[in-house]
């Protein structure tokens, strides 16, 4: 089978994929049926509105803690959280709690506040490289990795 099951669901998105012989409901060698279990931390929280505004009031509330300019949108924030990858790397996001892979609402430049244009969805893992290295820092290090054919 490819990269993807027949149904299109990403061979990332699935625990496992259970095949054993069926005919008729019952156990025999001459057909397959595939069973495919979905992980949990794939299994994003449908957006309601509702969702989106504690989120939203959750960012504000984190901004002003900061001294962070806040001026996003509530259709930004919606976009933001139908999101399926991180921005920067193309992981599949989850809403699981302290997962490296969890959605988070990143800025672009971490010198501008949370405006609609300054924000991505991104991983939690890259918030907080992104939060603790300087661009200085990341750019050293790709420089690196690149020097040694790794990127």
């Amino acid at each position: 089978m490819s990269e993807e099951t027949k149904d299109k669901t990403p061979r990332e998105n699935i625990v496992a994929v259970v095949t054993y012989p069926v005919k008729d409901g019952k156990p025999t060698g001459e057909s397959t049926t595939e069973i495919k279990i979905p992980h949990p931390a794939f299994d994003r929280k449908k957006v309601t509105d509702i969702r989106v505004a504690e989120k939203l009031i959750r960012t504000n509330t984190g901004a002003k803690k900061r001294k962070i300019d806040f001026d996003l949108s509530f259709s930004k924030v919606k976009a933001l959280m139908k999101a399926k990858k991180c921005f920067f790397t193309g992981v599949l996001l989850n809403d699981v709690e302290n997962d490296p892979s969890k959605f988070t609402i990143d800025r672009l430049d971490n010198d501008r506040g949370y405006v609609d244009d300054n924000v991505v969805a991104a991983s939690l893992r890259i918030n907080k490289i992104k939060a603790d290295a300087t661009v200085d820092e990341i750019v050293s290090l790709y420089n690196a990795l690149k020097k040694r054919n790794l990127v």
